[in-house]
């Protein structure tokens, strides 16, 4: 599913009537999104999951075309951990 196919979920299931108003309600919920993880670092949504910046540390790797020795340096990332009841739904 893509972003557009997201936008007309959203125009049906919230009666929404045209297609630039569900695109800015979708983009509004993004946007949320990646504040709360720049500002609090986690964010979880009942029923989804929870997104969280983990930090990863520096270290040594292999560029896999040369061979040769790297520095990979420390940074961070987002997570992701479905709940429970996303997971029973997956499973089915």
């Amino acid at each position: 599913m893509n972003q557009n196919a997201i936008v007309e979920k959203v125009m049906a299931d919230a009666k929404i009537s045209n297609k630039a108003s569900a695109a800015r309600a979708l983009k509004s919920v993004v946007s949320s999104i990646v504040e709360a993880l720049k500002s609090d670092g986690k964010i979880t949504i009942s029923g989804l999951g929870t997104f969280k910046v983990k930090e990863t540390k520096a270290r040594k790797g292999r560029n896999p075309k040369t061979g040769e020795a790297i520095d990979i340096p420390a940074s961070k990332r987002v997570s992701f951990k479905a709940a429970s009841g996303l997971k029973k739904i997956i499973k089915g």
